[in-house]
């Protein structure tokens, strides 16, 4: 449940496809919005404005304000439910998947730049019959992306292309970009891992560490950050 960036405000999707907004200090509903058209599967709260962005088992993702629920901007394009939604650190792009594709968009104007199939990543996962799951915005601007053949890739959004590869025990459904260069994610199995990855000029050659599961080690995430950094 994702708070707006001044951590006033909390924000909830609901199966009947609204939204509440819940004020944090008092506990009690500060206003709601009515939208799509089947339920809420994913809100996102904007890094550094009162936006949020909600996506939804009707196909589509609406941009709406935190503060009084007024609708701003519609994307459509999904063929499918969507699954996953994010905001791009700068605010001006906004990323979301359905089980077969990953889209990026103009979050001023709703226009989709960049889509990407399941097909195209075949080779990478060694097979053609993946599903995406979750998607995700690191800070550093790279895309993180799971599927059901437990992968999870890093992708550069501008020519939509992986850059990067590790797996899992079992699919990942939760994603968290801890640092600029340290990602989190949980999979189906109750297991959490961290990946420390290196950004480089040369952006086809990432080079990721090795990936730590926290639930198999006995070292905590903080003394792994300390140890990353």
């Amino acid at each position: 449940m994702p708070c707006t960036s001044n951590g006033k405000l909390l924000v909830t999707g609901l199966h009947d496809g609204s939204c509440s907004v819940w004020d944090v200090k008092r506990g009690t509903l500060a206003t709601s919005f009515e939208g799509h058209q089947g339920l809420v599967v994913m809100v996102k709260c904007s890094p550094s404005s009162g936006n949020v962005v909600s996506c939804s088992a009707d196909h589509s993702l609406i941009m709406w304000e935190a503060q009084n629920g007024r609708r701003r901007q519609d994307f459509v394009g999904h063929e499918h439910v969507v699954m996953a939604c994010g905001w791009a650190a700068d605010n001006t792009r906004i990323v979301s998947n359905d089980a077969n594709t990953v889209r990026i968009w103009n979050s001023r104007n709703g226009t989709q730049t960049h889509c990407l199939g399941t097909e195209a990543i075949g080779t990478v996962c060694g097979t053609h019959d993946q599903k995406f799951i979750v998607c995700a915005f690191c800070p550093s601007g790279y895309i993180v992306m799971s599927t059901n053949n437990k992968s999870v890739l890093l992708l550069d959004p501008s020519p939509m292309a992986v850059v990067a590869s590790m797996q899992s025990r079992e699919s990942v459904y939760s994603i968290s970009a801890v640092t600029k260069s340290v990602l989190a994610f949980g999979d189906g199995n109750g297991n959490v891992y961290v990946v420390n990855f290196r950004l480089e000029s040369d952006k086809t050659e990432l080079p990721v560490s090795a990936l730590l599961c926290l639930q198999q080690m006995d070292m905590t995430l903080e003394e792994f950050m300390n140890e990353a950094v």
